[in-house]
């Protein structure tokens, strides 16, 4: 005898409706996330390179806050000695200018004042620590107040105050750097010019402050050709600066343009498009509601009514 019975056609549509619905819940989660699929299941295939790319991404954006924080120091760098510089040539024109005069009034004035400056910009600090002081950034890498301290002092040496580390950082695969500059290093021989002129002029042959006599002109003559070599010093360091200002632009524009092609490759991994998804929600949903319908219809029907 043959059976004949519905039982098989609505496990059928039963089936259909469930599988309808697992569609509609992944479309919403793809809207809702942008996401293809929220675990590695369901990017199976890719999944080894997406985490590969996710390294290199995290990798690469590590060097670039490292960039960024050495970018910052060499440009405070750059600002001070080129306050030290121009400090220190401003001396030098004094100091001409007061031997084409044959009159020195005023330049112990303007010797203190270039001290200060000079002395300001070696004690720079960014977030509390002393940029040119070494590895002591909580102590003042030059120590004198005024040109009396340091005539005071034994030597220019002994008003320095830093360490000679320097800092260094990575800011790639292949790229250490260092980054750091020292006050002494940058600044000694000008300090020490500094300190020449002003022991001269606190002995006896000095008290420059008006015109100048023989010994006082012969003195500002012979030391030029240091202030010259000073300044030649300072201005070596701030060139060096600003090769290594470059470099790591160079270095930080490559990772940046890495960094922005990972984001695109895994984008393209794990980001749906999202005009798609919804596309493919409104298409579960119609199936869906159709499933619905269809499942409610062969409910109603019974073969009751045809025996």
């Amino acid at each position: 005898m043959t059976r004949v019975a519905s039982f098989s056609q609505n496990q059928s549509l039963i089936s259909g409706i469930a599988r309808n619905q697992s569609d509609l819940f992944t479309a919403q989660q793809q809207v809702n996330t942008g996401k293809k699929s929220s675990d590695y299941k369901g990017i199976a295939q890719e999944a080894s390179t997406l985490v590969s790319a996710r390294s290199l991404k995290a990798r690469a954006e590590t060097f670039l806050r490292t960039g960024s924080r050495v970018q910052q120091t060499l440009s405070t760098n750059d600002i001070q000695l080129t306050a030290i510089v121009d400090t220190a040539r401003d001396l030098r024109q004094s100091v001409v200018e007061a031997l084409a005069n044959d009159d020195g009034s005023g330049l112990p004035q303007i010797l203190e004042q270039s001290l200060n400056l000079i002395g300001s910009a070696l004690n720079t600090q960014v977030g509390g620590s002393y940029v040119f002081g070494g590895s002591r950034i909580d102590t003042q890498p030059f120590a004198p107040k005024t040109l009396a301290d340091l005539v005071a002092l034994p030597a220019a040496a002994d008003a320095f105050q830093n360490d000679t580390l320097k800092a260094t950082a990575r800011v790639s695969d292949s790229l250490e750097i260092e980054y750091g500059v020292v006050a002494d290093d940058v600044a000694e021989p000008l300090i020490g010019w500094i300190r020449d002129l002003g022991v001269f002029n606190a002995g006896p042959d000095g008290s420059i402050g008006g015109p100048l006599s023989p010994t006082q002109r012969t003195q500002l003559e012979s030391s030029l050709s240091a202030l010259d070599a000073a300044i030649a010093q300072v201005q070596s360091r701030q060139v060096a600066n600003g090769l290594k200002q470059q470099q790591v632009d160079q270095v930080t524009d490559q990772l940046q343009s890495r960094s922005d092609f990972l984001e695109t490759f895994v984008a393209d991994i794990e980001d749906v498009n999202i005009a798609e998804a919804i596309t493919r929600l409104q298409n579960d949903q119609t199936a869906l509601e159709a499933s619905y319908r269809a499942f409610s219809s062969i409910a109603d029907l019974s073969l009751v009514r045809f025996i």
